[in-house]
């Protein structure tokens, strides 16, 4: 997750920024998802906007048998790299003094709630418009696998998200050695209209037989369940196709398989700066701001340790 790098300006006194500060976290932890999972980098200040991602290639097995006393052949140690620029995301609202004064509600905590809401999701937006995408992002496999090949396919004969999805991703990660994360589980991330319809299918063999095995603690925010190796969370984040707009790109993938990157104190910030903090370009005193700044880059390491499986949702 980005980390916190708190702005301010003018006379709040320090009880209230630390409360701001608090509450600000708390949105963030609630509500960054992809964020979680990539593979994070800091790139230190002065250090210029593109940061440089390295892999070696595994060695090809070596299967043949030593000739008594000969040196083989070297095997040829071989660099992937993958570079990313760094960009600046950022909003922010403006609080009238009129607004503040004559509101029933607190405008400072809604406005927080509102821009801490909107920085995790231009986090996870940022993130998810990298690895979702046909070219530079993960591999796309699509519903009914065995017999669709295309969006227009999977559209046209409404072909929706449930475990035959799943098991033939985690088919292609484990044929393709893809890492899983630290619990021996991949990640998936489905959208709402997924999740509906894999819960609702009720053959043999399919979802609900799986998660009444497994843990869908309430305090882990989104987590549906496991089901054939993959931990699987919800997030109306996943998009739909731009052209295709009832088919969704849901996602799972493997450890490493997307790196984010943020500038060391250029993290996501919450930037406050009260009534009368503006000098002469608020010679009145009439508005305060309350809005987020992030530095930060997203790209896809290596498109076969993720799958984007489009299915059909409405």
């Amino acid at each position: 997750m980005p980390v916190l790098n708190p702005q301010t300006s003018g006379s709040l006194s320090t009880y209230l920024m630390t409360y701001l500060e608090k509450q600000f976290l708390t949105i963030l932890r609630n509500n960054l998802l992809l964020a979680r999972w990539g593979k994070k980098k800091r790139l230190a200040k002065g250090q210029g906007s593109t940061m440089n991602w390295r892999r070696w290639t595994d060695l090809t097995d070596a299967t043949t048998a030593l000739a008594e006393g000969a040196s083989p052949s070297g095997s040829a140690l071989t660099l992937n790299s993958v570079t990313g620029t760094l960009a600046q995301y950022g909003a922010f609202v403006t609080i009238t003094d009129f607004l503040s004064m004559t509101a029933v509600n607190d405008v400072m905590t809604e406005a927080l709630d509102l821009i801490g809401y909107n920085g995790a999701s231009t986090v996870d937006a940022v993130i998810r418009n990298v690895i979702d995408t046909a070219s530079g992002g993960f591999t796309h496999n699509f519903a009914d696998p065995a017999n669709n090949t295309t969006i227009a396919n999977v559209e046209s004969g409404a072909d929706e998200f449930g475990t035959a999805e799943i098991l033939a991703a985690t088919e292609d990660l484990r044929a393709g050695n893809a890492p899983a994360f630290d619990d021996g589980l991949y990640v998936g991330v489905i959208h709402p209209f997924a999740e509906a319809n894999l819960l609702s299918q009720s053959a043999a063999g399919t979802a609900m037989e799986f998660l009444k095995y497994t843990d869908s603690s309430p305090m882990v925010k989104g987590l549906i369940g496991s089901i054939y190796g993959v931990k699987l969370h919800r997030s109306a984040h996943i998009r739909a196709d731009a052209t295709s707009t009832n088919t969704y790109r849901n996602l799972i993938f493997g450890k490493d398989a997307y790196g984010i990157v943020d500038i060391e104190s250029g993290a996501l910030q919450l930037i406050v700066h009260p009534t009368g903090s503006a000098g002469s370009e608020d010679p009145l005193n009439q508005r305060a701001t309350v809005g987020f700044k992030v530095t930060m880059v997203a790209v896809t390491l290596e498109a076969a340790r993720g799958r984007t499986i489009n299915a059909y949702g409405v």
